[in-house]
Formats: structure tokens, sequence, C-alpha cells
């Protein structure tokens, strides 16, 4: 069955009812057939993981990927209620009534977090906790899915609507028309929709006695111009014409430019419509612009004189408007005319006239070519009369008819029409992932949820329980591994015992050495600083201070020093000097009767230097090696 609606190929089964072959299959997407290929083994993965196989036989998975589906969503639905208010209330309801509007968008391809993301979106534009109604979340995915707009972003738009008055359902309702509205004239609703929300504070000002209405046929008029209305500069011409004075300045320069600028050389009727006819000001604008341009039958193109251009260059500079922009939209608003005039469209309603117009161009002498959606080849009219027999042909009139059709289809059959392969397929993959939960009735789902805490309570209760039974033992444990480490670190004897290991431990860590001498019985003292750790031996005494290596240099007088430390409290044994020491042998002076200085060349040797250098550095070792320095 998944095969037959996707591709529309044939198949053939075996009499057990396994397929055998399959063929005829057309090209879908860049992928083809080998795409939905991929999508049918992605899907039979979602169902073997879902139910454990063929057939639900291990229950305990289901309930596994139902628990993780209903806590998902319940956890999305408390973040949107703190975002949007700062305080959770009510959220397994609120959760609930998200759920059951993903169940019913789920057929044209809503998630649940399009559900979760439109009514976001509303509270971002009304700046307040909101809880709209199924109905309400049903239709913004509904227009999301027809547009191709954001959920999130038709909640804005929802909120803004609801500013100007109406409801919710209302705004939503009044969304959809106009979506239906740009599809019949050819436009894009998605930009369509957005462009007039985007200018909604707007209609709340001067010029908009319509309100909405008056602002869509704004929007309207400019899309048909490939343009905005920014661009065509109604909205500068009002700031500067809301007063008489205004006015009048403006009407003054208008006339000065020439050309048909119709109302706008009118101060009234300016100001008049820069207060209530914001619709009518930005016609005068488009006529003014168009009238600019003439056609050129030998080319098929609009083309403008110098003279036009400077008129249309000062138009720019009192509309705020950029000329290059100015002089697009007057071309197009000049093809729009040409064609309705001359190829006679009145027999035509608004919407087929502004599709015609929106779809033709214009080629050489005039020809018009249209390529109506479905058609086929498209339409070549050298006049009205071939135009109108073009139309006329059944294949026009059906292929107009189903296009009007189509785009008169409500939003949620549109959505289902846009569905892609691809898209289907998640839609069939999302309904077996989330079949359990959305099967679930309000009363079924709090007693899952209810079953869910318990469990949950009962596993804390147990773990706890664990925990504290372990504790003791765990404790003692980090204890012991903590004098190990700290043993190790410090270099002391693992054979101590604790008492001793916590006095030197103490003493590392609760006295404040400042200018110190001491040693520790029966143990080798240790100087830890900051990267390194210096180890003496057994019976050294440790100087600690300020400045010792200093004063030592200074003073000639070692022995004398040493002794000196050698009194001081907590002293004992040897005592040993970390600095540097320089030993200089000088000899010098004369021996009588060295009439030659043989003696004295002799110690300036050095060979002979070297030989007395070495004889005191050997002695100097050798004493090192008594007092235990060196091994």
């Amino acid at each position: 069955m998944l095969l037959s609606t996707i591709g529309g190929g044939a198949s053939s089964t075996t009499p057990s009812g396994g397929p055998t072959q399959t063929t005829n299959y057309p090209e879908t997407g860049a992928g083809g057939f080998n795409d939905i290929v991929t999508q049918l083994g992605d899907l039979k993965k979602v169902i073997t993981d879902f139910v454990g196989g063929p057939m639900p036989q291990n229950l305990k998975d289901v309930y596994t990927n139902a628990e993780k589906a209903i806590v998902s969503m319940n956890t999305t639905a408390l973040t949107l209620q703190k975002s949007m208010g700062g305080v959770a209330f009510n959220t397994r309801e609120f959760t609930g009534r998200l759920m059951d509007a993903y169940k019913s968008t789920i057929e044209f391809g809503g998630t649940f977090d399009d559900v979760a993301d439109g009514v976001e979106g509303l509270a971002d534009s009304m700046g307040r906790m909101t809880y709209p109604s199924q109905e309400v979340l049903v239709s913004m995915v509904e227009v999301s899915k027809a547009t191709g707009i954001a959920t999130k972003e038709i909640g804005k738009m929802v909120g803004e609507l609801t500013r100007l008055g109406g409801s919710q359902t209302e705004s939503l309702v009044k969304m959809s028309d106009l979506g239906k509205e740009a599809r019949k004239a050819g436009l894009s609703s998605n930009k369509y929709l957005t462009e007039i929300t985007k200018n909604m504070k707007t209609i709340s000002g001067f010029g908009f006695k319509s309100g909405v209405d008056g602002m869509a046929k704004m929007v309207k008029q400019a899309m048909l111009l490939r343009t905005n209305i920014e661009a065509i500069g109604a909205k500068k011409v009002q700031d500067s014409a809301l007063d008489p004075e205004g006015a009048i300045e403006l009407a003054a320069n208008f006339q000065m430019l020439g050309g048909a600028v119709g109302k706008l050389a009118d101060p009234f009727q300016l100001m008049y419509m820069a207060q209530t006819d914001m619709e009518g000001l930005q016609n005068e604008l488009v006529n003014s612009t168009k009238a600019a341009m003439t056609f050129n039958k030998e080319t098929g193109n609009f083309d403008i004189s110098t003279q036009d251009l400077y008129r249309l260059r000062e138009q720019a500079k009192l509309t705020g408007a950029n000329l290059e922009d100015l002089v697009q939209t007057g071309r197009e608003a000049a093809k729009l005319d040409f064609i309705k005039e001359k190829f006679d469209l009145s027999g035509l309603d608004e919407n087929q006239q502004g599709l015609i117009s929106s779809l033709g161009t214009i080629g050489k002498g005039g020809e018009l070519t249209v390529d109506i959606p479905g058609l086929g080849a498209p339409i070549v009219a050298k006049d009205p009369e071939s135009l109108k027999a073009a139309l006329e042909t059944p294949a026009a009139v059906e292929a107009l008819k189903e296009y009007q059709a189509n785009q008169l289809l409500d939003d949620r059959k549109l959505a289902v029409a846009q569905l892609s392969v691809a898209e289907q397929q998640k839609i069939a993959v999302d309904k077996i992932k989330d079949a359990v939960i959305l099967n679930l009735d309000p009363k079924e789902r709090e007693k899952f949820y209810t079953n869910i805490e318990n469990t949950n309570a009962a596993l804390n209760e147990k773990a706890t329980n664990v925990a504290n039974t372990m504790a003791p033992l765990t404790k003692q444990g980090v204890i012991a591994t903590s004098d190990t480490l700290f043993t190790e670190s410090a270099g002391f004897d693992p054979s101590l015992d604790r008492t001793t290991k916590q006095k030197i431990k103490d003493r590392y860590e609760n006295v404040k050495i400042e200018d110190a001498l001491f040693s520790l019985n029966n143990s080798t003292p240790t100087i830890m600083s900051e990267g390194q750790i210096y180890k003496g031996i057994v019976g050294d005494e440790v100087a600690v201070g300020t400045n010792l290596t200093e004063a030592f240099n200074k003073s000639g007088k070692l022995n004398e020093i040493l002794s000196t430390l050698g009194t001081m409290p907590n002293t004992g044994g040897n005592t040993s000097v970390n600095g540097k020491i320089d030993i200089n042998i000088n000899l010098t002076g004369s021996i009588s009767g060295d009439k030659n200085a043989d003696i004295e060349k002799m110690f300036s040797d050095p060979k002979v230097q070297k030989q007395i250098m070495d004889t005191v550095l050997y002695k100097l070792d050798s004493y090192k090696r008594q007092q235990g320095v060196l091994s």
C-alpha cells in the first residue's frame, strides 16, 4: 500500500503476500526510486525499534518509548510555560491540550514542536502568558503548513492582529483569507502575509480607515509591481503632508515636477489622503511613476526619456525612494496597464486579470506571452481577439479553473496537497512513533503520568537507601585514600602510623614559618615550594629565612655563622648551608734567593694551578662524604 501511494507504480505479490518485484516507478526528488527505497528502509527501522520486531513481543520496549515521548512533551510544555510567565501550573492539562492539537495536525505534517512554537510566538507578541484553545492551535499549524511560514511567526502574526480587535480565531480566519487572496493573484502568500504583518503597526496611525484591508491592498499592489510599499514612498509623503503647511509645500514641489502628478499637486487632496487614504496616496505615486514610461514597439521594452528621468529623480527625493526602484516600479506598472488596455481583460474577474498580467511578458511588436500553470504550452497573443480565443479553449478554461480551485482550498487541504514524498514518509513514521501516547484519552494520560511519577519515586527511594547504606564504608575508603595520597606526595615513609602522619600533616598545614632552623628527629626534613620538593637526609637541619645566601656570601666568618645557627632551639646534629661558596687561592710574593722569579713562574704555570685546585676539590669532596652530603 505504501509503495503504490508513494510512487504510483505496480507491484506483484506471491500467494503468501510477499512482494516479488516492483516496476515503473517514476523518479522522485533528487534520488528517485532509490530515495523511496531508503525511506522505506528507515520506516521499517522505526517500526522495528519501536515495537522490538514485527509484533509487539517486548511490551517493555513499547512502554519505554512511550514514556520517553510523553516525558519529552511534558518537558517542552513546562519550559514553554516558564518562558511565558515564569510560573508553571496545570502543566499536565496544558501538555494534553498541545498533544490533542498535535494529534489533529499530524495528518498534514504537523509536529508537537510546531504546536508549541505557535504558542511561544503568540505569547511573545502579546507579552504575557496565553493558553490558546485547541482550535486556535490547530489553525496556526494549518496556516503555517499552507503558507510555508514558521508556526512561531504565525503565532506572532495572530498576536499583532488581535491588537487591532477581534479574537484569535477571527485573526486566523483573516490570515487564511489573505493567503487565498494572494494565491488567486499569483502572489506568494508567505511574502504577502509577512509584508502585511511587518507594516501592522502603521495601520493604527493615520491613513487607514479600512484597517487591515487597506494595508493588504497596498501590499498587493506593490507585490504585483515587484516592489514593496516602502520603495514606492507613500509613508514618507504622508509624514510630510499631515498638516496644511506641509501639504502646501509638498504639493507645490510636485507641481514644479510637471508630468501626470494628479492629486499630488493639490494640497487639500494631498492632506486628505495622508490623513485617511494611504491606499489612494500610493496609487497616485504609482500613476506619476508609470506616466514616465513609453512603450517601444520595436524592442518590446518600456523606455524613459532623459527629461522624465530627471523628474523621477526629484520625485525620489520628495518620497525618500530610490531612483532605480522608482524606474523599475514605473516599468512594471506600465506593463500591467498595457496588457489590460491593449488586450482588453475586462471580461475577466479582478483576480484573473491580476494573474494574466503578472504571468504575462511583452515581446517585440507588443506580443503577449502567458504561461498559465497546468496548461502546458504558453499562450502567445498579438491582439485582444487572439488572447480571448486562446483563453476560451477547453484546455485554458480547465487550467484556469483548476488553478483557482487549488488556490481556494482551505489551509488543511492545501497543506496536504503540498506534501512531498519525504514529508509523507515522516508523517507515517510519526504516527507509528507516537501511536501509543496519541491514543491515550485524558484519564489514561493522567494514569500514565502517575505511574511514571510513582516509578521514579520508588527508584529514588531505593537508590537513596543504597547510598545511605554504603556511605560509612565509602567514607572510610575516601579517608584512607586521602591519607595515602598525602603520604606519597609528601615523600613520607608509608610505614608511619596514623598519629605520626597526622602530626606531620598538622605541622605542614597549620604552622606559619617565618625565619627558623629546625630538624625532624629520625626523619628527613623536606621543604616544599611551588613546583618543587627538596628532600634532605637523616640528621640534616634546615634553615628557613630571608637573604641567607646573601648573608653567607658577604661574611667571611662562615664557621661563626654556622655555630650561631647551631645554638638556636630545635636544632641538633650537623648544620648545612645552601648557598654558593667561592674558593679563591692567590699566591703572591717572592722568595729570597729566587732572583729569576722561578718560584713565581712555577705558581703561575696553569698546570701547577690545576694540580693545586684538584687537590683542594678532592679534599672538599672527602669532607662532604664524611658529613654524609655525598654518597
